[in-house]
């Protein structure tokens, strides 16, 4: 990754979290990250994994992001 773009992700522990939870989370996480330097938060892509959340597919989403 170029040293202006960050990466996070995160994935829930069972099936029974809804995927937007997880991504909201990644959302707050990367507006944070941003905001420790007075900052913007410019999403370049957010991902996401599809259903059903079952057998060790628990949700899980990615997240690549800027700040400006």
């Amino acid at each position: 990754m170029a040293d202006d773009v960050f990466y996070a992700t995160r994935q829930a522990s069972s099936g029974f979290s809804g995927v937007g939870t997880i991504k909201a989370k990644l959302l707050k996480d990367a507006r944070i990250h941003c905001e420790k330097s007075s900052q913007k938060v410019e999403i370049i892509r957010l991902w996401n994994n599809e259903g059903p959340f079952i057998f060790g597919n628990f949700p899980r989403a990615e997240i690549e992001f800027r700040c400006k």
